[in-house]
């Protein structure tokens, strides 16, 4: 074999009854995809240089995140928005990935685990057709649900260990004719005071957002700033529309002070009606 040559074919001289019965669809297809390289590659060096750089994306995908970075939107359909979300979050490399607005479509959600197959991915269903939730944290980065608020509709909790310290991360869609659970967030500093809330609250209040007040605002607003064990908490992405149908801010991150950053980008939409906020 000249690994040089100007083609490479492979000579096959009998045929041979391969029995993939036992392999799992993941390794079904790796092994579909090995055979289709092998035939469709031109030469030995091309397709030993392609395996080369397989391995290196693979690594570098791998490789751990020092920092801690977080990208919110409501997808209005993962199954919808699918490819979209992919080059969106290939793209900017973020270490964590929040979605709301999933819909429900459990073959998306394993589309989206299999294509960023070195993230831990939480899931969760929500309470109306335009729910369903979603958190992926990069491998790098140890993650794990929170038992006392697993299993709850429209809400994620996250432990998350890192470097310096350990803190919640929550994501909770809050439809537009449902009350925000603020009980439930009551209970999550008592747990942690380390939480960074996150989420479409569609809630909406002049301290944060260029649009009229809705009483889902209000109640947010009161809960935030009334009680003294709430006071630390800052909206970070404040006064930036996050709809693309008005000037409503509604998708938030809402940290601690001391864990609060002092820049933010909301990042052009993926053709939704919501914009990415990172």
């Amino acid at each position: 074999m000249n690994p040089s040559a100007m083609t490479f074919k492979l000579h096959q001289t009998n045929f041979y009854s391969i029995h993939t019965d036992q392999l799992t669809k993941a390794e079904e297809n790796i092994f579909q995809e090995l055979l289709c390289e092998c035939t469709d590659t031109s030469t030995l060096d091309l397709l030993l240089e392609k395996w080369t750089n397989h391995h290196d994306k693979n690594l570098s995908l791998m490789s751990i995140k020092q920092n801690i970075s977080l990208l919110l939107l409501n997808v209005s359909s993962l199954n919808k928005y699918l490819v979209d979300v992919f080059n969106l979050i290939d793209s900017i490399s973020s270490s964590t990935v929040i979605l709301n607005g999933t819909h429900h479509d459990d073959n998306s959600v394993k589309q989206f685990r299999s294509h960023f197959f070195n993230f831990n991915v939480f899931s969760m269903k929500g309470t109306n057709m335009f729910g369903g939730l979603l958190i992926a944290m990069h491998k790098s980065i140890r993650s794990q649900r929170v038992a006392e608020f697993d299993n709850l509709c429209n809400l994620i909790v996250l432990e998350v260990r890192s470097d310096l310290d350990i803190f919640q991360l929550v994501t909770c869609y809050s439809p537009p004719t449902e009350l925000i659970p603020l009980d439930i967030f009551d209970r999550l500093p008592q747990h942690n005071p380390n939480t960074i809330f996150t989420g479409d609250f569609n809630a909406k209040h002049n301290s944060w957002s260029r649009s009229a007040d809705n009483q889902k605002g209000r109640a947010l607003f009161s809960w935030q700033s009334l009680s003294p064990i709430h006071s630390s908490l800052e909206i970070i992405n404040k006064y930036i529309s996050t709809s693309t149908r008005s000037n409503a801010t509604i998708d938030l991150s809402i940290a601690p002070s001391h864990m609060s950053i002092a820049s933010f980008s909301v990042l052009p939409s993926i053709r939704n009606d919501h914009h990415p906020v990172l």
